[in-house]
């Protein structure tokens, strides 16, 4: 590594190390709520997987057969 490219990255740290260890300290969403959340996005990949399926096409490529 250049020395150059060391020295801006240690530049870059020291101008924005606050924004790293502040959105640690963040709250959390609510836990309830993103777990609805990603039951909806199950719920619509399993409508999609199923449709996808269900085109012959679409099915073998699934399934690895050409």
């Amino acid at each position: 590594m250049h020395p150059t490219m060391i020295s801006t990255w240690k530049q870059e740290l020291a101008k924005r190390a606050g924004e790293l260890f502040e959105r640690g300290n963040k709250q959390a969403a609510d836990p309830q709520k993103t777990i609805d959340h990603l039951h909806r996005k199950i719920g619509q990949l399993q409508v999609e997987r199923d449709f996808l399926a269900g085109q012959p096409t679409i099915a073998r490529l699934l399934k690895g057969a050409r």
